[in-house]
Formats: C-alpha cells, sequence, structure tokens
C-alpha cells in the first residue's frame, strides 16, 4: 500500500510529530529540543527516517517543506507478525543514573515490518 521511494508521512491525515523537551540522540545522531514532523521513505532494504522542523503539517505538505529537514537517518526494517494498524512502540527501555544517557527503541509496526530507531537523551 506505501509505494517504495516515495515520502510517506507514516500517519492519518497529520504528519506524526514527535516532540522532546531535552536534546536527543536518534541513532547517535543530536535532534535539538522541539518538535517535528515525522516522516519515511520506504524501500525494500532501508527507510530513510524524517524529522522537519514544521511539525504541524498537514496531509504530505513534505515538499512545501523539505528544506527544513532537521534530521535524515537511514535504518533497516526488521520482519515481524502482521499488524492490521499503524502503531508505534517503545521496547528496550534503559534508565540510568544522573549525568548518564537513558534510552529506548522506537518502533514503527505496519503490516509484517518493523522499523526500529533508538532514542537517547541526558538525565541530570
Amino acid at each position: 500500500l506505501v509505494p517504495y521511494d516515495k515520502v510517506w508521512r507514516a500517519g492519518a491525515n497529520d504528519a506524526t510529530k514527535f516532540t522532546f523537551s531535552k536534546d536527543v540522540w536518534i541513532n547517535g545522531n543530536k535532534l535539538p529540543a522541539g518538535s517535528y514532523a515525522f516522516f519515511t521513505i520506504p524501500a525494500e532494504k532501508e527507510w530513510t527516517l524524517i524529522f522537519n522542523q514544521a511539525a504541524d503539517q498537514w496531509g504530505l505538505d513534505y515538499e512545501k517543506n523539505k528544506d527544513k529537514d532537521v534530521l535524515k537517518i537511514i535504518v533497516k526494517p526488521v520482519e515481524t507478525d502482521y499488524h492490521e494498524w499503524l502503531e508505534y512502540t517503545f521496547s528496550d527501555m534503559n534508565v540510568q543514573k544522573a549525568g548518564m544517557k537513558n534510552s529506548a527503541v522506537v518502533s514503527l509496526v505496519w503490516d509484517k515490518l518493523r522499523v526500529p530507531f533508538t532514542i537517547e537523551t541526558e538525565t541530570k
């Protein structure tokens, strides 16, 4: 249902939005605190994940806002059990002591694929 090599908003109607109150690291790449629209570019073996500063986008306004991309990363999808509805899951949560990084794996799960990425943040 989702074509390869084309931008997908990975949600219904409005673009999915991630909001971070502190700087985070996505798969080791720093992303400043703020709100971001989340898009993907699915491909057969790799997906591109995009965090875009135009956080409140409806539909697929990405083309007119692509100059506001803050972070793009490449991830590999993993086969999983069938999921009829798109969902985001949080797993492998790792809470450390102050001054250390806390982390969780976020996964976009739909159909027979799971697209995971790690979010880390420091505690003070």
